[in-house]
């Protein structure tokens, strides 16, 4: 799972917490909302801020003189992020040069968002933040994070910090000697920061649990145990939040022909997961290996719905010039191999199967089973393998008789029975973030 609300989250952080304040009208109070975390000013952002409250030491911002230093401290922006790992490519240490647009404080938002050390820099009061960007240079967390790189000829390795500057680049000189004056190497580069991800969200937590569960034929949803997280101590919440569960599917066993649960990773597919979500599900998100789900934080289960596989066909050719439809042929074809045992089995394989088939769609009547075992033991060739635990004499008494059956009087054979009957199997299931 990931997305956890701050509410959610543990108190025992390892730095202190503290509470920054500031005046409303400060020059840079749109900064400090981004940079260190402000609640929201409702009923709930109350709540929140109350909690947090409690356990921070109060830490105001005055709106002239020199900027406090931080130091590797706790602030409500970084307490959401309690109890989480960043599994993607991470942005190293970042300066941020920070101006008067809304532009640039996206650009603190997304360096931060890449798993990045981020400290920005105001640029129109550069003398007033520059010691705490000294300061920032020499912390241990600095240091630990930032990339490494190596000359041309491969003699040297380095540390180096990554400016963003989008449109200040008139600053970038004053940033570089700084980071320079204390033996790093400095690189201004936006590019670096831009990107996403393939597959899963990169920000996980440690919370899983994995699932086992059988599907009936005629179910159209599923219901999955979630994982919790460990309950802070204090008084329940009344509304616990949304959490996103991360399902992974990594196997399906015999689900119901043309009925899926994990679909491509195609973002225009979401709409037809949305369409089997329950009314307090906010959205579902296709991932390839299962789904990513929105549900309440304290639910036991959350339940998936299976798609119907030419949906997802309808879905991608209907962005095309092209358009898709089952003919009978491919309904006919769908049903017979689920017949046989689906598409991993080896039944259609077997010569004795297929002669068996064919001489029983060609009969008028019923023919009696000892003409049907005697018709596949004829045709069998090699079959079973040397490695089958399968005696030859018993061959044809438990594979082509049961083909027989299923395909002519609609009797139920072992093949059947599995697809009844599937299971659908994961090792776990992971929890969102934001």
């Amino acid at each position: 799972m990931r997305l956890l609300p701050s509410d959610r989250q543990q108190l025992s952080d390892v730095f202190p917490r503290f509470l920054p304040t500031w005046a409303e009208d400060d020059p840079h109070a749109a900064l400090y909302a981004i940079w260190l975390g402000h609640y929201r000013d409702d009923e709930e952002g109350a709540r929140q801020l109350a909690a947090y409250r409690d356990s921070a030491t109060a830490m105001p911002l005055p709106p002239d003189g020199e900027f406090p230093v931080l130091g590797d401290v706790t602030m409500p922006v970084t307490a959401t992020g309690a109890g989480l790992t960043y599994t993607g490519d991470r942005a190293g240490a970042v300066l941020v040069l920070v101006g008067d647009g809304p532009g640039d404080l996206v650009r603190l938002w997304h360096a931060r968002a890449r798993g990045g050390v981020v400290f920005p820099w105001p640029v129109t009061d550069a003398d007033r933040f520059e010691p705490a960007v000294r300061a920032w240079l020499q912390q241990e967390s600095t240091a630990a994070s930032a990339r490494q790189g190596q000359t041309g000829d491969g003699s040297q390795r380095f540390r180096y910090v990554t400016i963003s500057a989008g449109e200040l680049g008139p600053h970038v000189p004053r940033a570089v000697a700084l980071i320079e004056e204390y033996g790093w190497r400095a690189f201004p580069d936006d590019a670096a920061l831009l990107g996403g991800w393939i597959g899963h969200h990169p920000v996980q937590t440690d919370e899983e649990s994995a699932f086992s569960v059988p599907v009936d034929r005629d179910s159209w949803r599923v219901d999955l145990p979630m994982p919790h997280p460990p309950r802070r101590p204090g008084p329940r919440v009344r509304w616990p939040g949304i959490v996103v569960a991360d399902i992974t599917v990594h196997q399906e066993d015999a689900l119901p022909p043309g009925r899926l649960l994990a679909v491509p990773a195609i973002r225009g597919l979401a709409p037809l997961l949305d369409q089997v979500s329950q009314d307090l599900e906010p959205f579902q998100r296709p991932t390839g290996e299962g789904r990513a789900v929105a549900v309440q934080g304290d639910a036991d289960t959350v339940t998936v719905g299976l798609v119907r596989a030419a949906a997802v066909f309808e879905q991608i050719f209907d962005q095309s010039e092209w358009s898709f439809r089952q003919s009978d042929e491919g309904r006919f074809g769908s049903q017979l191999i689920e017949r046989l045992g689906g598409v991993g089995a080896q039944t259609a394989s077997q010569p004795a199967v297929r002669a068996v088939l064919e001489k029983v769609s060609r009969a008028a009547v019923a023919m009696p089973k000892p003409a049907l075992i005697e018709e596949a033991q004829r045709c069998r060739g090699e079959w079973p393998g040397p490695f089958s635990q399968l005696a030859p004499r018993d061959y044809a008494t438990r594979g082509a008789p049961c083909a027989a059956r299923s395909s002519r009087s609609g009797s139920r054979s072992h093949w059947e029975d599995r697809a009844r009957h599937g299971d659908i199997g994961s090792p776990r299931t992971s929890r969102p973030r934001g």
